[in-house]
């Protein structure tokens, strides 16, 4: 009885997959004209709406930094921070498998 409720749901999932792929691949052949038309169209708009979206990022990064107190009375504590915190992504990029 349980394996046949295992290969039930088994069947059930492998159908659900199969769907997903279908409409995930119907999905990208409709929206991929769109996607490079746009960008052919309109270069400079997106590449201003791309600059202000990581200026306003940074902006925004560098206020919520500036409102911890701790960071605007010791700046060698954020500056050690971000060395730390380079050193973290940098030694995770070395990593086989990272």
């Amino acid at each position: 009885m349980k394996d046949k409720i295992v290969r039930e749901v088994e069947g059930a999932l492998e159908r659900v997959d199969k769907t997903a792929q279908k409409v995930i691949a119907t999905t990208e052949q409709f929206a991929e004209p769109y996607r490079k038309s746009a960008l052919q169209r309109f270069p400079i708009l997106f590449t201003l709406l791309a600059t202000v979206g990581i200026t306003a990022t940074f902006l925004a990064l560098e206020q919520i930094l500036m409102s911890i107190d701790v960071f605007v009375k010791h700046p060698m504590v954020l500056l050690v921070l971000g060395i730390v915190l380079l050193a973290i992504t940098g030694q995770s990029l070395k990593r086989p498998g990272g």
